[in-house]
């Protein structure tokens, strides 16, 4: 039986080992920061042996699988400090990070990867949320094989990636996941300015969005942008910077960069 052990049981970790457990996977380790995370991530995965990120010494052994789902700046300094003797018995080791790359696992065991779900985590997910995931994936010689399997028994795709492409894939998740949401909370920041009630505001602009990703889908990424800047309504345009100008003066900036960016680019597809 193929085992999965879990260094962070947030979100992605205990997702993942949640979704490989009912691929059969036997859970060993549970590591988390504190006892009330890690209790709350086994209850959640439903196995898994609970330990406290203090309790890792010599004497733990970890076997099969090991994942490590923690903030970059985090894994960065635990895979420099962590017991490479736990690792003796593990065959294959990977993190979840979308920016880092597998070579920082190597003192760990030749057998690693980068694999990270193309997917943003507001919670856990349940197994049946997980399906068909795309995840990209940057791992080492002896690493492919074992980061091929887990993908497949995750019920995911798989993008292979080289180490410095998996940066830039990761920067433009990054454009369009966290820049995009944060749009979203200005956008109901400024309906909330003029009196609409929050509940209101979120259907409505939750509804439009759906509305634009459907597009993307059913047009494609470049029909799917509308609005006055794709039009070319300039009076429009100045309008509403001005109402934004008084509004959020801060935000107003950032508001005349992406509009005379889309203008740009529209004057460069029209002259292709």
């Amino acid at each position: 039986m193929k085992v999965i052990n879990v260094i962070g049981g947030g979100k992605v970790g205990r997702s993942l080992a949640k979704k490989l457990k009912t691929a059969g996977y036997s859970v060993g380790y549970v590591v988390c920061r504190t006892r009330r995370s890690v209790e709350e991530a086994v209850d959640f995965i439903g196995a898994g042996t609970p330990l406290e990120i203090g309790e890792l010494h010599h004497n733990v052994r970890f076997k099969g699988h090991v994942v490590f789902s923690v903030p970059d700046d985090i894994l960065l300094e635990l895979v420099k400090i962590i017991d490479i003797s736990g690792f003796k018995e593990a065959n294959f080791v990977f993190h979840t990070s979308g920016f880092l790359s597998s070579k920082i696992l190597r003192r760990l065991c030749p057998a690693c990867a980068a694999i990270h779900p193309v997917r943003a985590f507001a919670r856990p997910l349940e197994p049946y949320e997980m399906t068909s995931m795309l995840y990209d994936v940057e791992a080492s010689d002896e690493g492919w094989h074992f980061a091929g399997e887990l993908v497949k028994d995750l019920e995911g795709a798989m993008i292979k990636l080289r180490a410095d492409d998996k940066r830039v894939f990761h920067l433009s998740c990054v454009i369009s996941s966290n820049l995009g949401a944060y749009m979203m909370i200005k956008a109901r920041e400024i309906m909330e300015s003029i009196g609409v009630e929050k509940e209101i505001a979120e259907e409505a602009l939750v509804k439009l969005m759906c509305s634009v990703l459907e597009n993307f889908k059913s047009v494609g990424f470049e029909k799917a942008l509308t609005g006055p800047a794709v039009r070319g309504d300039v009076h429009v345009v100045n309008e509403e910077g001005r109402i934004l100008k008084k509004i959020d003066r801060e935000f107003y900036r950032v508001y005349k960069l992406i509009v005379e960016e889309i203008m740009r680019w529209k004057e460069e597809v029209k002259g292709k």
